[in-house]
């Protein structure tokens, strides 16, 4: 079934006023662990695996139309049902983009990385998988990374450097929404939901700022 519904959507942030758009347009997320009964215990409100999975699936499908781009910044899926997850993520509507994070297992750092993991994961249908990449979001070009600037870490070689440029990442969940020139899409930051391109464009013309994470609901 093709979607076709679009939703404008304002939320009051720190003053912001931020909009999701009413066209074909692009999103954001991250950090989904579809599958992944261990990341319950980093505080997210689900009382089971289950719940937690239809929940961030129902919410990407009440955005998310079959037109629009959604970009995800890693941490896609893991478990023992990883199969059936990329397949649940398969079927979920938009343009699919997949930048990988440390627990992916097409991750290039990875003991299991290789062609046959890269093949698994393309099976989801992504136009494009890649580590990191640059896109232009308003007048800004931006950087995507799983990973936030660098100091230290086991990724290190991989955790994009501040030369200055805005940042769209994930992998620390709810520890910040928006450090500096660094905008964190994981769900645990935005109530379980994928961020507009549009919520994107104010947070970085607004200039770097300290945002904590939205207030998690379930």
């Amino acid at each position: 079934m093709t979607r076709n519904r679009r939703c404008v959507v304002r939320v009051e942030h720190c003053g912001l006023a931020l909009l999701e758009s009413a066209i074909p347009t692009t999103w954001f997320t991250s950090d989904l662990h579809l599958g992944d009964s261990q990341v319950l215990s980093f505080g997210r409100p689900f009382p089971n695996v289950r719940q937690m999975n239809r929940v961030l699936c129902d919410n990407w499908r009440s955005v998310v139309a079959d037109d629009d781009e959604i970009w995800i910044l890693g941490d896609l899926a893991r478990g023992s049902r990883l199969d059936d997850m990329l397949k649940l993520v398969r079927e979920l509507p938009g343009r699919k983009h997949f930048v990988t994070g440390n627990h992916d297992r097409c991750f290039p750092l990875r003991d299991s990385y290789g062609p046959a993991e890269v093949a698994r994961y393309a099976s989801v249908g992504f136009e494009t998988i890649t580590a990191s990449t640059s896109i232009t979001i308003g007048d800004h070009e931006v950087e995507l990374s799983h990973f936030p600037f660098r100091p230290s870490g086991v990724e290190q070689s991989v955790k994009p450097k501040d030369h200055g440029q805005w940042l769209v990442h994930g992998h620390i969940h709810r520890a910040w929404l928006q450090k500096g020139r660094q905008i964190c899409v994981a769900v645990d930051a935005w109530r379980f939901a994928p961020v507009n391109i549009s919520t994107i464009e104010l947070l970085i013309d607004a200039g770097p700022n300290n945002v904590a994470a939205l207030p998690a609901v379930s």
